[in-house]
């Protein structure tokens, strides 16, 4: 659609410039034809100057009234790559915590004298049978797919 055409205007809406007795029409603006019911009017504002000129003369701006329909998804989500975690929170469990208890004693080796290595070698065994008995998470990430800044 060429905008500038479409809409049936004043002879003061349709000027753009005017400069010594001389002056041209609006520019044109091109829509897509199939999004014609979003645009409602296309006009020069005449009180309007874009630039001030070295030259007497006066350039107005040009202006097209679209109504734009945003969509706003809910409950859309992507799966992202994560990091995999242990699912602590099954430690609640009494039975499940009891199990946990006794294998990770047994893991744990308490003849360590340097408290650095000791410090290493108890996290492994813990993050190790944490991995066995509550089990790790598959490492997703949900996020939001919301497209409400852009469209395609």
């Amino acid at each position: 659609m060429i905008a500038n055409t479409f809409f049936t205007k004043k002879q003061e809406h349709r000027i753009i410039y005017k400069s010594g007795g001389l002056a041209s029409q609006m520019d044109f603006l091109l829509y897509p034809s199939n999004d014609l019911p979003d645009v409602s009017n296309c006009k020069v504002i005449p009180g309007d100057h874009v630039e001030a000129q070295v030259t007497p003369g006066d350039h107005h701006v040009v202006t097209i009234d679209l109504s734009v329909k945003v969509k706003v998804s809910k409950g859309q989500k992507r799966k992202l790559e994560g990091q995999r975690k242990v699912k602590w929170f099954k430690l609640k469990d009494r039975k499940v915590s009891i199990q946990f208890k006794s294998e990770a004693l047994q893991k744990i080796k308490s003849d360590i004298y340097d408290k650095n290595v000791w410090w290493s070698r108890t996290k492994k065994a813990l993050l190790d049978t944490g991995r066995e008995v509550l089990g790790e998470s598959c490492g997703k990430i949900w996020e939001s797919k919301e497209t409400w800044w852009y469209s395609n």
